[in-house]
């Protein structure tokens, strides 16, 4: 009628062991009775010179093993995963968790738990969080389809964002973005033209910018130099914005997707001050597009921005996150900055520069290419290139 409670705390590693007895309460019987025959030779064999010692769990073992084990005999130990005879001379011991086999069974914790990991996702898999972090892909994103299947067989400008199944657009067709994404779940076939130009500068004043709605826009051109009215240098052209198409299957095969910087007006030559200068295109903080080009004669001045740097990247698997154009938004791509406007030069007066191109984004599974640019405008200086980036999610 006793009852044997072994209470241990447990060492810093893990550990699973379990005996198996055919006869529970005879093994217990027995077992009571050699912990008390062989008490000498545990005390013997940790306790000399009545000094304090500390007895590890792989003593505890090697000493139950000695009180329970019949010479000849073998132990007959089953560890989760693990199983196997211990002859004389072999006492078991004990193992880290990480260097067993996969658990047959719940491993309960009690009031403890494993820390640092995040929910497991549909497969169940679990990892560290920072693990987790550092490898999270973009998710893909075409759509619901909700505007369906469209044909455009006219010059169109777009008024928000569309969610396609199919699109086609017929050819010699613009289709202006005007500053709207455009996403499909089924195929893009364009035999016309997908743009968010910059504007081309039509006087001594700088064009206004491409359009920016859910997309970043271009920034303005600057203004020419103006001595009177018929004498000025001339305005700069303005900078693309960005075009952003996330559809399934593209084929662009005989089509043109870009965002072009807008060129810069030639000024009037009718008076000569060579000294005056344009104006600066205007700079728009978030946009890293292509620089404005500066205005010519007479030291017209370039308009800010800065270039984009970011890649092709393909993406062979989906989790929750963030989609593609959060990423795009995160990572600051925006459109062109806009052209200085020309100075009043000698001869002839400044052209003003060319609009910076903008950024062409195009996230797709499967594509046939065409033309894809984002071409800085012409002239006194022309405006640099943009960027295109192509997201291929396999």
């Amino acid at each position: 009628n006793f009852i044997l409670n072994v209470l241990l705390n447990p060492p810093n590693h893990l550990f699973l062991l379990h005996l198996d007895a055919k006869n529970y309460i005879d093994y217990m019987d027995d077992l009571i009775k050699k912990l008390l025959d062989f008490k000498d030779i545990f005390t013997s064999h940790r306790h000399k010179d009545k000094k304090t010692r500390k007895i590890s769990f792989n003593d505890l073992l090697d000493f139950l093993h000695k009180a329970s084990h019949q010479n000849g005999g073998a132990d007959e130990i089953d560890v989760d995963g693990l199983s196997g005879e211990l002859a004389d001379n072999q006492p078991p011991k004990s193992h880290a968790l990480n260097s067993h086999s996969a658990p047959t069974g719940n491993i309960a914790m009690s009031n403890k738990k494993f820390t640092g990991l995040v929910d497991p996702n549909a497969n169940q898999d679990s990892a560290t969080k920072k693990y987790h972090d550092d490898n999270l892909p973009l998710v893909a994103d075409f759509g619901d389809g909700s505007d369906g299947v469209v044909i455009i067989s006219g010059n169109t400008t777009l008024t928000a964002d569309k969610y396609y199944t199919n699109l086609t657009i017929n050819n010699g067709v613009v289709l202006n973005t005007g500053g709207y994404k455009i996403y499909g779940t089924g195929t893009l076939l364009n035999n016309g033209i997908i743009e968010n130009n910059g504007l081309n500068a039509t006087n001594k004043n700088g064009a206004v910018g491409a359009p920016g709605n859910t997309v970043r826009g271009g920034t303005d051109g600057g203004n020419g130099y103006e001595l009177n009215p018929t004498n000025f240098g001339g305005g700069g052209g303005s900078g693309a914005g960005t075009v952003f198409i996330s559809f399934k299957i593209i084929d662009n095969t005989n089509g043109v997707i870009r965002a072009n910087g807008g060129n810069g007006r030639v000024g009037s030559h009718n008076q000569c001050n060579a000294n005056n200068n344009g104006i600066a295109g205007i700079a728009l903080s978030v946009g890293r597009g292509g620089n404005g080009g500066a205005g010519g004669t007479a030291g017209g001045i370039g308009g800010a921005g800065g270039v984009v740097t970011v890649t092709k990247q393909t993406f062979n698997s989906f989790v929750s996150g963030m989609n593609v154009f959060d990423y795009v938004l995160n990572e600051g791509i925006g459109g062109g900055c806009g052209g200085g406007g020309g100075g009043l030069g000698c001869q002839q007066a400044g052209t003003g520069g060319g609009g910076g191109g903008g950024h062409v984004l195009i996230y797709y599974n499967s594509a046939d290419w065409g033309s894809e640019v984002a071409t800085g405008g012409t002239g006194g200086n022309n405006g640099s290139s943009g960027t295109v980036t192509k997201i291929e999610v396999g």
